[in-house]
């Protein structure tokens, strides 16, 4: 197993008004030439709003922009009027243009996102945007894939969700030459040593068929396998 980690301190920064944007790969205000993505993967970002706080209007395209709310509840600034709230994530198909307004949908409480970027490997399809509900069972979910997943990618991509109880062990077949594992929450061990990755810690996994990790907290783990 190769394993190229990324601490969670080490990730760059946006800050304006009411947020806080942190960017495992370049993105926002901070530019990394050493970490500008991997394959599909163009960018994983956790943004946190402070209450009635406003990202402001931005426009995106040929992307498949996938979008986790951790706390709290945002609008996304799509037709759908409900807010998309804390164990939801949604799916948006930018195709050749979407608008997107991502605001914090209350007055007095904070949100706290966490958005995945996949390059699709068809541009300028029709935007669409679908939303499911995150799985809370311990175990290995698979949130989106080309298919027999809640949400569709257009690529060969897959993210998956591994929710591991604390002292326990979990063994998940990749099925890809690479994956990039971000920790959403807890602590986990993993690789020769073993490394230990604490929450917002990233890192690159390579040259391994079957991950092998262990939960020394209550474990949430995002999990992106690429070709």
């Amino acid at each position: 197993m190769s394993l190229l980690i990324r601490r969670a301190g080490a990730r760059g920064v946006t800050r304006r008004p009411g947020l806080e944007a942190r960017h495992t790969f370049s993105g926002g205000d901070a530019f990394d030439p050493a970490w500008t993505g991997v394959g599909a993967l163009r960018a994983l970002n956790v943004l946190a709003l402070a209450p009635g706080a406003d990202a402001g209007p931005q426009r995106r395209a040929n992307m498949d922009v996938l979008t986790w709310v951790l706390e709290g509840a945002i609008t996304t600034g799509d037709a759908d009027p409900a807010p998309l709230a804390a164990g939801s994530i949604e799916r948006l198909q930018a195709g050749h243009g979407s608008a997107v307004h991502e605001a914090n949908a209350a007055a007095d409480l904070p949100a706290r996102l966490l958005q995945v970027w996949l390059q699709p490997d068809r541009v300028n399809l029709p935007p669409a945007r679908v939303r499911a509900t995150v799985p809370t069972q311990p175990g290995a979910h698979r949130l989106a894939a080309r298919a027999d997943a809640p949400l569709t990618l257009h690529g060969d991509a897959e993210v998956w969700l591994l929710r591991v109880p604390a002292d326990a062990a979990l063994r998940h077949e990749l099925g890809s030459t690479r994956a990039w594992l971000h920790v959403v929450a807890g602590v986990v061990a993993l690789g020769p040593g073993p490394e230990e990755l604490v929450a917002g810690d990233g890192a690159l996994v390579a040259e391994v068929g079957m991950l092998e990790l262990r939960a020394l907290a209550p474990l949430e783990l995002l999990l992106v396998a690429l070709p």
